[in-house]
């Protein structure tokens, strides 16, 4: 959401499913969270869910998307080369997004869960 690349969205309609998407992504799991109770989410200092997400994204992104992308020649989710906004735009462009995202994953994952939390003890009581 911070860098989109919206500029090749030509299609009646996908500039409005791009952000109607990434809002969505955005709502539904504090929305879910917040109504299926405590069993759904881990405890504030428990990590083995976020670490799980992480590996799982990182082995989606180089066992199934990196090989597409490089058979079918399409950049899926910009894994063969950066979106022309990605500020980390370069030689170790991949290294990079992938500390970034490992930094997003973990850090507004677990901020969701401390802030999901807080609110359904303040609201329950």
């Amino acid at each position: 959401m911070l860098f989109p690349e919206v500029a090749s969205r030509q299609i009646p309609g996908s500039l409005a499913s791009f952000y109607l998407q990434h809002v969505l992504i955005m709502v539904v799991p504090p929305y879910l969270m917040y109504e299926w109770g405590p069993r759904s989410i881990e405890p504030r200092r428990e990590w083995s869910w976020a670490i799980f997400s992480l590996c799982f994204y990182w082995m989606y992104t180089l066992y199934v998307l990196y090989p597409v992308s490089l058979l079918t020649e399409v950049n899926l989710n910009y894994v063969l080369c950066p979106a022309p906004a990605d500020p980390f735009n370069g030689p170790n462009y991949r290294l990079s997004a992938f500390l970034y995202q490992t930094f997003c994953v973990l850090t507004f994952g677990k901020a969701l869960t401390w802030v999901v939390d807080g609110l359904r003890s303040k609201i329950k009581g």
